[in-house]
């Protein structure tokens, strides 16, 4: 019994640093379903301190998708479970009457150039740098719903009889055929969409009613916290650049820009100058150095920084 608790904290331990597999992932999310619906959980163990077990909720918030509103009533549900090590037994034995991790193909870009994917239904996506994609075994020109986390450029094959979905923590796009890039990166308040050709139709994942119709040339923003979109006309010659080899920051936070870049080389960030680092920025650059590409947006904010092994800090 000792030894499968040590294992299953370690599991635990895994998540909390962001370094959970997929299939990992998805034996949480089993483990999270074993659970009696109607039983009640124990508070959170105070012993913890308050940092530990709001980044696991944050964690748990940007890891996993929300398909539905019960999701809400997941997070507190396994934190205060995970924390007391309430069911932990079950991660070691998932029951059989649960979809198996097996069940689905996880695809994550774990280099620092775009990835070509080739989907069942000959559709493309490129993934971006730390980019994930998640679909079921039996995906195919009936089936055609995948998950994202992360970057992604879409070149979606023609089908009017079965629309292709993508599902993402706040938004979810569904599409006939078409060209499009989705920017779903976790930890960033707002999920953009942008369309190059054809048309989607673009949802929150929170409450269906709240959608919009995309034209080509222009991108849809969602805002986690309004939970509202904005419509606006956009450069999509820029939109798949990063494909090419470019570093694009189209009309994102500088905060943003420096996240996203620092994480694609394996970075953190260290904000001891946080002025203005919510003002846009827009830029468009060929050499991807990752030096080079951090001392020009330092450069456009007024901004220094310095990099210690894999840490930078901006002040």
């Amino acid at each position: 019994m000792e030894q499968n608790y040590s294992k299953a904290l370690a599991l635990l331990e895994k998540f909390h640093a962001g370094k959970c597999t997929p299939e990992e992932l998805e034996l949480l999310d089993n483990w999270y379903r074993s659970i009696d619906q109607g039983e009640e959980i124990m508070p959170v163990n105070q012993a913890l301190s308050d940092q530990y077990q709001q980044q696991f909720l944050l964690n748990f918030r940007q890891a996993t998708e929300k398909p539905k509103p019960r999701y809400r009533r997941w997070i507190a549900a396994a934190a205060a479970a995970v924390l007391l090590g309430v069911g932990i037994s079950y991660l070691l034995s998932p029951k059989k009457n649960h979809p198996a991790p097996n069940d689905y193909l996880a695809i994550t870009n774990t280099d620092t150039t775009p990835k070509l994917v080739v989907l069942p239904d000959s559709s493309q996506v490129w993934l971006n740098t730390t980019a994930t994609i998640r679909y079921k075994k039996n995906f195919d020109l009936t089936h055609r719903q995948i998950q994202l986390t992360g970057e992604a450029y879409f070149d979606v094959k023609g089908d009017e009889k079965n629309p292709f979905v993508i599902r993402t923590r706040d938004i979810n796009i569904r599409v006939l055929g078409t060209q499009f890039n989705v920017e779903a990166y976790p930890g960033e308040e707002l999920s953009r969409v942008i369309l190059s050709r054809g048309k989607v139709n673009v949802r929150s994942a929170h409450d269906s009613s709240v959608s919009v119709v995309l034209k080509p040339g222009y991108a849809a923003s969602f805002s986690n916290e309004g939970r509202n979109f904005d419509i606006d006309k956009v450069n999509t010659l820029q939109t798949d650049s990063w494909k090419h080899g470019a570093f694009s920051a189209n009309d994102i936070s500088f905060k943003d820009a420096v996240n996203r870049l620092c994480g694609h080389y394996g970075y953190t960030v260290n904000w001891q100058n946080t002025k203005d680092i919510n003002k846009h920025v827009n830029v468009l650059l060929n050499n991807t150095d990752f030096r080079n590409v951090l001392s020009n947006l330092c450069y456009i904010n007024r901004k220094n920084y310095r990099i210690s092994d894999k840490q930078v800090t901006i002040y």
